[in-house]
């Protein structure tokens, strides 16, 4: 890495750590999550329309225009659903998302603009309110945050529509399960196949 690529990440990193005072750093279990992710073989890949329904369900529920489904790797927001925004990646850096991930239940900032958020250069710089859930796959690592913003701040978010919110979150991370489960079997199926090509190429082959 180059020098100045090291100062960038340098000023990013704390940058990020001033914007977001209070929330957690991804840091200490960045390796586990990073493994985590990397095994759904996702990141970097195209939306897919199962996620849009997830992040529709989502805005709707808080009556917000913009709601993403977002996977959070070492430098980039992967976004493989949204509504209300074009945006399939974002640095991670100053992102109010990639904190969301490490915090243990709903992330909910009811004035961005107080919070210093809008300094980041990031998705959220618009944005005057931010409510996130962690997606959480099943050996318990955050693979990223399903968000929803709205350009107007707010005074609270009700108990009931938190928890409504992470159970979209689950729903995401179950719609990646069966995603990854597909996949595996895909590759069983076609193992099989090439299997039983080559025996019959073998017992059709002149002697």
């Amino acid at each position: 890495m180059s020098i100045g690529a090291w100062a960038l990440d340098y000023v990013q990193e704390e940058q990020y750590r001033r914007l977001h005072d209070g929330l957690p750093d991804l840091q200490p279990t960045m390796s586990r999550r990073l493994d985590a992710l990397d095994s759904f073989e996702i990141s970097g890949t195209p939306p897919e329309p199962e996620f849009d329904r997830i992040a529709r369900l989502a805005a709707r529920l808080l009556d917000a225009p913009v709601a993403m489904v977002c996977l959070v790797d070492e430098r980039w927001i992967w976004v493989k659903g949204s509504v209300g925004t074009a945006i399939t990646g974002l640095p991670r850096a100053g992102s109010l998302c990639a904190a969301a991930v490490a915090a243990p239940g709903v992330t909910v900032v009811p004035d961005v603009q107080a919070h210093g958020g809008h300094r980041g250069g990031t998705m959220e710089a618009w944005c005057g309110f931010f409510a996130a859930a962690p997606i959480v796959a099943a050996d318990g690592e955050a693979l990223g945050a399903l968000c929803v913003m709205d350009r107007r701040k707010r005074t609270a978010v009700p108990d009931q529509d938190k928890a409504a919110l992470a159970d979209l979150a689950t729903l995401v991370a179950q719609q990646l399960e069966h995603r990854r489960r597909t996949i595996a079997l895909e590759r069983v199926n076609q193992r099989t196949l090439w299997t039983a090509e080559l025996m019959h190429a073998l017992a059709h082959a002149p002697t």
